[in-house]
Protein backbone atom coordinates (compact mmCIF):
# COMPACT_ATOMS: atom_id res chain seq x y z
CA UNK A 1 0.00 0.00 0.00
CA UNK A 2 0.49 3.81 -0.37
CA UNK A 3 0.28 6.49 1.81
CA UNK A 4 -2.56 8.80 -0.13
CA UNK A 5 -3.75 12.28 1.14
CA UNK A 6 -7.22 13.32 0.58
CA UNK A 7 -7.60 16.46 -1.52
CA UNK A 8 -10.69 18.47 -2.28
CA UNK A 9 -11.69 21.11 -4.53
CA UNK A 10 -13.87 23.75 -2.99
CA UNK A 11 -16.49 22.63 -0.26
CA UNK A 12 -16.40 19.03 1.27
CA UNK A 13 -20.25 18.20 0.95
CA UNK A 14 -21.46 14.79 1.46
CA UNK A 15 -20.15 11.10 3.56
CA UNK A 16 -18.49 8.36 3.65
CA UNK A 17 -20.89 6.97 1.19
CA UNK A 18 -19.59 9.18 -1.38
CA UNK A 19 -16.66 6.63 -1.36
CA UNK A 20 -18.77 3.68 -1.68
CA UNK A 21 -17.26 1.52 1.52
CA UNK A 22 -17.00 -2.18 0.77
CA UNK A 23 -15.83 -3.07 4.06
CA UNK A 24 -15.62 -1.87 7.37
CA UNK A 25 -13.50 -2.90 10.76
CA UNK A 26 -12.86 -1.40 14.09
CA UNK A 27 -9.70 -2.11 15.08
CA UNK A 28 -6.81 -0.67 17.75
CA UNK A 29 -9.60 2.37 18.37
CA UNK A 30 -9.80 3.34 15.11
CA UNK A 31 -12.12 2.45 12.23
CA UNK A 32 -10.52 1.38 9.25
CA UNK A 33 -13.27 1.46 5.59
CA UNK A 34 -11.87 0.29 2.41
CA UNK A 35 -13.25 2.04 -0.33
CA UNK A 36 -14.47 0.39 -3.44
CA UNK A 37 -14.55 3.28 -5.34
CA UNK A 38 -11.45 4.49 -5.30
CA UNK A 39 -8.78 1.68 -4.30
CA UNK A 40 -8.14 2.86 -0.69
CA UNK A 41 -7.90 2.04 2.83
CA UNK A 42 -9.33 5.11 4.97
CA UNK A 43 -8.64 4.97 8.15
CA UNK A 44 -10.69 7.29 10.84
CA UNK A 45 -11.12 8.51 14.56
CA UNK A 46 -13.57 7.55 16.47
CA UNK A 47 -14.67 10.96 16.19
CA UNK A 48 -15.36 10.70 12.64
CA UNK A 49 -11.99 12.64 11.07
CA UNK A 50 -10.33 10.97 8.27
CA UNK A 51 -6.73 10.72 9.71
CA UNK A 52 -4.92 8.96 6.53
CA UNK A 53 -5.61 7.37 3.38
CA UNK A 54 -3.84 4.46 2.12
CA UNK A 55 -4.02 3.90 -1.90
CA UNK A 56 -4.37 -0.10 -3.19
CA UNK A 57 -2.53 -0.24 -6.54
CA UNK A 58 -5.03 -1.46 -9.15
CA UNK A 59 -2.51 -3.49 -10.79
CA UNK A 60 -2.07 -5.26 -7.35
CA UNK A 61 -6.13 -5.52 -6.63
CA UNK A 62 -8.76 -4.40 -8.04
CA UNK A 63 -12.29 -3.74 -6.83
CA UNK A 64 -11.49 -4.95 -3.48
CA UNK A 65 -14.41 -5.54 -1.91
CA UNK A 66 -14.47 -6.62 1.87
CA UNK A 67 -11.69 -6.63 4.91
CA UNK A 68 -9.77 -7.84 7.91
CA UNK A 69 -7.19 -6.72 10.00
CA UNK A 70 -5.38 -8.84 12.24
CA UNK A 71 -1.93 -8.78 13.99
CA UNK A 72 -1.67 -5.35 11.73
CA UNK A 73 -2.04 -7.03 8.84
CA UNK A 74 -4.68 -5.76 6.53
CA UNK A 75 -6.72 -8.63 4.33
CA UNK A 76 -8.12 -7.89 1.38
CA UNK A 77 -10.56 -9.61 -0.52
CA UNK A 78 -10.81 -8.53 -4.32
CA UNK A 79 -14.50 -8.56 -6.62
CA UNK A 80 -14.79 -12.40 -7.67
CA UNK A 81 -16.25 -12.95 -11.07
CA UNK A 82 -17.83 -15.72 -12.59
CA UNK A 83 -15.12 -16.97 -14.45
CA UNK A 84 -12.76 -17.41 -11.96
CA UNK A 85 -12.19 -20.26 -9.14
CA UNK A 86 -11.87 -18.43 -6.11
CA UNK A 87 -12.01 -14.47 -5.39
CA UNK A 88 -8.63 -12.78 -4.74
CA UNK A 89 -6.79 -12.12 -1.39
CA UNK A 90 -4.10 -9.77 -0.78
CA UNK A 91 -2.38 -9.71 2.59
CA UNK A 92 -0.90 -5.97 3.78
CA UNK A 93 1.30 -4.62 6.54
CA UNK A 94 -0.85 -2.13 8.30
CA UNK A 95 1.04 1.37 8.24
CA UNK A 96 2.62 2.54 11.03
Amino acid sequence: MSRRTLTYQGDVVGSLFDYDGAGVQLYNGKIYVLSDLYNDLLEISLEGDVLRTFGIDPAVLREPTDLFIHDDLVYVVGDHENDEPTPSLTVFALPQ
